[in-house]
């Protein structure tokens, strides 16, 4: 669907929603998953205002899932998150109030943000333990145990298969990513049977924590008066805590320092008291997720993703191709891997 058929149709959607007269309507960049406006109603005041797309395969029910989250997070006195105002379930459109600022751009990151980013993160944990909301979902690809994480980074990879029939990213699933994977699919059962780790296990209740799931600091706005913002919640729900902080640390639009991802772990770990274990998995973890994210990155090559084209791809246009932003993810982890950077373990060395 076109943009001015969009507006078309949310001119009476917002009117009927908003219940103003609205003055302008402003198309905001950007994600693959919504279209979104900043909307000037009459009383001068604004408001934004997200569609859901139709995406094809995807019956994920995401504008609602994030409005649920805002309510949830409101109705418990955190401020840091939009205000949730009006929802339509028929038209998948949801109205929030509007946060006047910009994005973090990874030069403009500065320790204090890092560190109000890992305790709001922190907060959402303690109000899981305080409020026990089990009426609220699990995160989009939550993983509740050790195996879930290697059947879920196998369903993407053949998903990605399946789907495409690029020769060239045929030869990087076949060539490049799956003999890396093996690799440490092998060495990481070998760790587990070591420490007498279950794979099966699921996280107890306890153990696990309310996440955005799509974390990172691409969904941080810093407002006009210093405060820190944290948006897009389509795909919140319970989760490990582990994936939250591995999730953080490999998420490739705002990338940062070996110093910003330590910073980080350390200040969202100080609000447990068995970090201890927690680092144990989150070696574990590590390279997983940076293995579901060398895959994440060829998306926009999928039909599915190309059908989105016109009306919102400009979230990844502007950096490398997909191909190579995925082959230098997996270098990455080659690297790191035979180090001893933080997160790694001795255990993860491969030669």
């Amino acid at each position: 669907m076109n943009r001015n058929k969009l507006y078309k149709q949310w001119g009476r959607i917002l009117g009927r929603l908003c219940g103003e007269p609205i003055v302008a309507v402003e198309h905001l960049a950007g994600g693959y998953n919504s279209f979104a406006v900043r909307v000037l109603l009459a009383n001068g005041r604004s408001v934004l205002a997200k569609r859901a797309l139709n995406l094809s395969g995807d019956r994920r029910p995401r504008l609602q899932t994030e409005f649920t989250a805002f309510s949830f997070l409101w109705k418990n006195g955190i401020r840091c998150v939009p205000e949730p105002l009006k929802f339509d379930i028929i038209t998948k459109t949801a109205v929030y109030s509007y946060i006047e600022g910009q994005l973090l751009s990874a030069s403009r990151i500065r320790a204090a943000d890092i560190r109000g980013t890992a305790h709001f993160y922190c907060s959402l944990r303690q109000l899981a333990v305080n409020s026990e909301p089990f009426f609220l979902p699990l995160a989009s690809e939550a993983c509740l145990s050790l195996e879930t994480y290697i059947r879920c980074i196998e369903r993407r990879w053949k998903l990605l298969r399946r789907q495409t029939s690029n020769c060239r990213m045929q030869k990087y699933l076949n060539n490049e990513w799956r003999p890396i994977f093996d690799s440490f699919r092998e060495s990481a059962y070998s760790v587990a049977k070591t420490r007498g780790w279950s794979l099966a296990r699921r996280l107890a209740p306890a153990e696990k924590t309310l996440s955005p799931s799509d974390v990172g600091f691409h969904n941080v706005l810093r407002a006009v008066d210093g405060k820190l913002f944290f948006i897009d919640f389509e795909y919140f729900g319970w989760d490990d805590p582990v994936k939250l902080i591995a999730d953080f640390l490999w998420q490739p639009r705002v990338k940062l320092s070996e110093a910003q991802r330590l910073l980080f772990t350390t200040e969202y770990l100080s609000g447990y008291p068995n970090k201890e274990m927690l680092l144990d998995r989150l070696a574990w973890v590590f390279p997983f997720v940076g293995l579901k994210w060398a895959l994440i990155m060829l998306n926009p090559l999928l039909p599915a993703y190309r059908e989105r084209g016109t009306v919102n791809m400009t979230c990844y246009s502007n950096g490398p191709a997909p191909l190579e932003s995925a082959s230098r993810c997996l270098r990455l982890l080659r690297e790191q891997s035979r180090g001893e950077e933080f997160p790694w373990r001795w255990e993860w060395r491969h030669e």
